[in-house]
């Protein structure tokens, strides 16, 4: 062996002693941790992680949650919240110091929201990195389609097929392609399908302090019974949950002199997930009968979804919107497509002060009215979220739970 092979060599052979070195590491930090859930799906993560956690918590367990939503947050037993700051970009090796730190904090549960859209990496992360003993699934949705799957049903199907063996799935009934839940029973050791009419007597007493999807609540409920907590326990923790910065909210806000009542879809994305809530927005007594203007913004890097409202603003089944200002990165070729739907009631603004938003709708509604934010929370929607939060009076859109 010549000598110049020797080092090459040599270095293989400390890199595969560091990964030995780190599986070790990994394992020791799982197995104590008696209790590991993970919440995989398109939608609702966030919320649904907050929720199981905090109903956890009202059973006498110690959770550390994560969520990489909006925000990426971590929550710590002693109920304390803290902004994940990341160096570089997002990575499922993150993971492995979450696991860390929940051990380095005592706790005895572990909620984390999946971050892996690729399936490669979703396979690695649920049965190398978290190992969960309970797998939530929320929905699926045309969204990462691409990274997922060439339509939602095969998006489905990577979700299902990337299931840790061993792990008890809890899902919502009528809210994943049966032909992807089918496989579950190969993978999973135990499955539980939820009734969408479960939990009804828990709901009718819970109110939380924003607007929630009851399928959020009736999935971490099972969730929490699954994990050993009542759901009549869990249902007073969830009481008490802090929302995600990304959680549809609403306040009401009066700039120069006109009152508007603005409100945070940004992170609902998808086009389904938010015409969904747009349509209750409609019907909700606190916006009815005023104009709803739509706020949408985009994301450069975010392409496939600009694709995805481009498509819908141009067609017949573009939201019902009074009219449409467009914010973010490349508004103007949007704005074009959009015209053939809005004709002249859709703008292109170039977002430097939040104000920048009222003035423009006040030139399609003079007298205020309703802005409703979507398409992605990421840039100028966080920064409108930001100032809404520091100046407009929190509103009630609807009950709690819808």
């Amino acid at each position: 062996m010549t000598p110049e092979l020797l080092i090459p060599l040599g270095g293989v052979g400390i890199a595969l002693a560091l990964l030995g070195v780190e599986r070790v590491w990994v394992r020791a930090n799982q197995q104590a941790i008696p209790l590991r859930i993970a919440v995989a799906g398109t939608r609702g993560k966030s919320s649904v992680t907050r929720l199981v956690a905090a109903g956890l918590a009202a059973g006498n367990k110690r959770p550390l949650a994560k969520t990489t939503g909006s925000r990426a947050a971590v929550l710590l037993p002693s109920g304390e919240e803290r902004l994940l700051l990341r160096r570089g970009l997002p990575s499922i090796l993150e993971q492995r110091h979450i696991l860390a730190m929940a051990r380095r904090a005592g706790a005895n549960a572990l909620v984390v929201e999946v971050m892996s859209i690729r399936p490669e990496n979703y396979a690695v992360e649920l049965g190398h990195l978290l190992r969960p003993h309970i797998l939530a699934l929320t929905n699926v949705r045309p969204d990462h389609v691409a990274d997922l799957g060439s339509s939602p049903e095969q998006a489905a199907r990577t979700f299902m097929q990337g299931v840790p063996a061993g792990t008890h799935v809890v899902y919502l009934q009528g809210t994943w392609p049966e032909s992807a839940t089918k496989l579950l029973p190969q993978r999973a050791s135990q499955v539980t399908a939820v009734d969408p009419n479960a939990y009804r007597s828990e709901l009718a007493g819970l109110t939380v302090p924003y607007a929630e999807w009851t399928n959020n609540v009736r999935l971490a409920l099972a969730v929490c019974e699954a994990a050993g907590v009542p759901a009549a326990v869990a249902g007073r923790g969830m009481a008490r949950v802090r929302g995600d910065f990304g959680a549809l909210r609403a306040w009401r806000i009066t700039e120069e002199d006109r009152e508007w009542i603005v409100i945070n879809a940004f992170a609902a994305n998808d086009p389904v997930s938010t015409l969904s809530i747009l349509h209750r927005v409609q019907d909700a007594p606190l916006c009815r009968g005023l104009p709803i203007g739509g706020v949408l913004n985009l994301r450069g890097d975010r392409g496939d979804r600009t694709g995805q409202w481009s498509k819908l603003l141009a067609s017949r089944e573009g939201p019902p919107l009074d009219f449409l200002l467009v914010v973010g990165d490349r508004p103007a070729s949007l704005v074009r497509r959009a015209r053939s739907r809005y004709k002249d009631r859709v703008e292109a603004v170039r977002v430097r002060e939040p104000s920048d938003i009222f003035r423009a709708g006040r030139r399609f509604a003079p007298d205020g009215g309703v802005l409703f934010g979507f398409g992605n929370i990421g840039g100028v929607g966080g920064v409108l979220v930001e100032h809404w939060e520091n100046v407009g009076e929190p509103q009630c859109l609807w009950s709690s739970l819808s």
